[in-house]
């Protein structure tokens, strides 16, 4: 932790920003609203306890009149608070911790991801979740990959099945209401100049997406996707709501050769929702063909991007790199499996063993919040990564090729 009015000779940075909870259409991402170092430290100026825009400028050395500018930027978009005697604070929680912490910290995920692959991940192999959805006929997996499927199912589960409604709602009370539609809080790991014993990149590069979009003809679809390390993909957030997933739509819908506006595109039969994509092949087609179907300007998109790509079997052909899901979605995480017992009880133990590492290291006005955040870490990115780090290295996850590299964890429910 900083000491007072260190700041102005050696200013904090953030090394890592995620926001929890839901974003709205129009949301500008934290590493656009919070980039400048300027922001950043008056942010941190103020956590711990409130300061008056006097006050920031003698701590950071710089005129009020750039102190101000900020602070009306950051309070239109309710990053802060303004408390009595115009005294500003800052509204999200920030890690901020020692190595020791970092290291005793890390240690107790590793053992958390362990106890999750060990009592969960085994649940979801052992009861065949990703072999069945996998030969459902409701479910398009490149190449019929089911390692690939495996990574996707895995992560969904994680994120949907370790954390119960209750312990989610308690994390909600602290989302912030925001301009742009969004519900969320920040969550800011400033920048350690010790080395550590891990790698923290790898367990901090978790960002998870859920994108409803609505094309101008068909129905709307959604978009799920898990970025980390393990992927290739470059994520620009002013391109996030992507053109290249409604090319991707309108492909699919030319090559099942119906008109949208009709019934839903991609299935057989009166029950819609429950029927099969009626003829998985066609999501591989010869290079003449796919021409015909979409503008060069759209096809070099989903080429570049790597939601199709060439066949390496398949002369002359090329297939959607992608996984495809016509079971909707909530029906999709109704066939993950649930937590057992077993673990719920476990999980509580170690939520507590970690926030009493970490609790020392936040102002007492962000402890309910620390809590909160404490209790849903097992669906958290820093515990994904280190499931998913452990069943690559004991062999249950299989190393991914280059071209999965481009979509794994990326799930398209039409």
């Amino acid at each position: 932790m900083n000491e007072k009015g260190s700041l102005a000779l050696k200013p904090i940075r953030f090394k890592n920003i995620c926001f929890l909870g839901n974003m709205g259409y129009d949301w500008i991402p934290a590493e656009y609203n919070l980039s400048k170092l300027i922001t950043q430290n008056i942010l941190y100026a103020m956590y711990h306890s409130a300061k008056t825009i006097s006050e920031l400028s003698e701590l950071l050395n710089v005129p009020e009149s750039l102190i101000e500018d900020e602070i009306d930027y950051l309070e239109d978009n309710g990053l802060i608070d303004c408390l009595v005697n115009d005294k500003y604070r800052a509204n999200m929680l920030i890690h901020d911790f020692s190595k020791e912490i970092y290291e005793a910290r890390h240690l107790v995920l590793t053992k958390c991801a362990k106890i999750v692959c060990e009592k969960y991940v085994k649940l979801i192999i052992n009861t065949s979740t990703s072999a069945n959805i996998g030969k459902s006929g409701l479910i398009y997996v490149p190449n019929n990959d089911i390692n690939f499927l495996l990574w996707a199912i895995i992560t969904s589960a994680c994120v949907y099945r370790l954390n119960n409604s209750q312990e989610n709602e308690l994390l909600e009370n602290y989302f912030i209401k925001r301009n742009d539609g969004s519900e969320n809080i920040p969550i800011i790991t400033l920048n350690l100049e010790d080395k550590l014993s891990f790698d923290e990149n790898k367990f901090n590069s978790f960002i998870w997406h859920n994108l409803t979009i609505k094309p101008s003809i068909g129905f709307p679809f959604i978009i799920q996707q898990a970025n980390s390390l393990y992927d290739t993909r470059e994520i620009d957030w002013s391109q996030i709501f992507q053109q290249e997933f409604t090319d991707l739509y309108e492909y699919i819908s030319k090559l099942k050769n119906i008109n949208p506006k009709s019934n839903h595109p991609f299935c057989e039969g009166d029950n819609q929702s429950h029927q099969k994509i009626s003829d998985f092949s066609s999501f591989t087609q010869n290079i003449n063909v796919t021409k015909t179907l979409l503008s060069i300007e759209k096809l070099d998109r989903l080429r570049k991007k790597g939601y199709l790509v060439f066949n390496d079997v398949i002369k002359n052909s090329e297939y959607i790199n992608m996984i495809v899901s016509t079971i909707p979605k909530e029906e999709f995480l109704y066939l993950l499996p649930s937590i057992p017992d077993d673990l719920t009880e476990l999980k509580k133990q170690l939520c507590e063993e970690l926030y009493n590492i970490c609790k020392s290291q936040y102002p007492e006005h962000k402890q309910e919040l620390a809590h909160a955040y404490y209790k849903n870490i097992f669906s958290s990115g820093e515990m994904i990564t280190r499931v998913l780090d452990h069943l690559l290295n004991v062999g249950v996850l299989k190393p991914l090729t280059d071209n999965q590299k481009k979509t794994v964890n990326m799930m398209m429910f039409i």
